[in-house]
């Protein structure tokens, strides 16, 4: 569990391992920090009414947290087992589903914008490979790539003539 102290400007780490409480003081300056909800639905209860609606195994992790992205606190829990974690909403205990973090729309926003960086820069390399040497645009094939398609043992690509070896045996 994570707790912010304002008025000292640290975020104070606990872990709780068996045996062990591991308390660790770090620097507040870069946390984010969002006020819980004035009430919300203790663990315990959480924790019973995900059981109920069929959440299985022993609890081995519960956060606390407020997400803009839904727009208020929500409580994950995970087990050890192979079961994907659940969201819970903090205010009224209902399951909520899909990525409450933003995380998936962030990851997917992220790949859509290096699409359409290799899509610009392939779209370049096309219509400066369909121009020839004196810029103008050409259906016309050049003496070299018609040279080119004239051997047996070559073909063009990507602007030159690649000759294929054949071996002799």
């Amino acid at each position: 569990a994570s707790f912010y102290s304002q008025s000292a400007g640290q975020v104070m780490n606990v872990t709780v391992q068996p045996y062990e409480i591991v308390p660790r003081v770090m620097d507040g300056a870069r946390a984010i920090t969002h006020p819980l909800p004035p009430e919300f639905i203790d663990l315990p209860v959480i924790v019973n009414r995900a059981a109920l609606s069929g959440y299985a195994g022993a609890i081995n992790r519960a956060g606390l947290r407020v997400y803009p992205k839904i727009g208020g606190a929500a409580w994950s829990l995970y087990n050890r087992g192979r079961q994907r974690g659940k969201t819970y909403a903090a205010s009224t205990g209902a399951p909520i589903e899909g990525d409450v973090t933003g995380f998936v729309d962030q990851y997917n926003a992220d790949w859509a914008y290096a699409a359409e960086l290799w899509r610009n820069a392939l779209s370049q390399y096309r219509r400066e490979s369909e121009t020839d040497s004196l810029g103008s645009s050409s259906n016309e094939k050049s003496r070299a790539e018609q040279d080119c398609d004239s051997r047996l043992d070559a073909t063009w690509s990507f602007g030159r003539c690649n000759v294929h070896s054949v071996s002799p045996y």
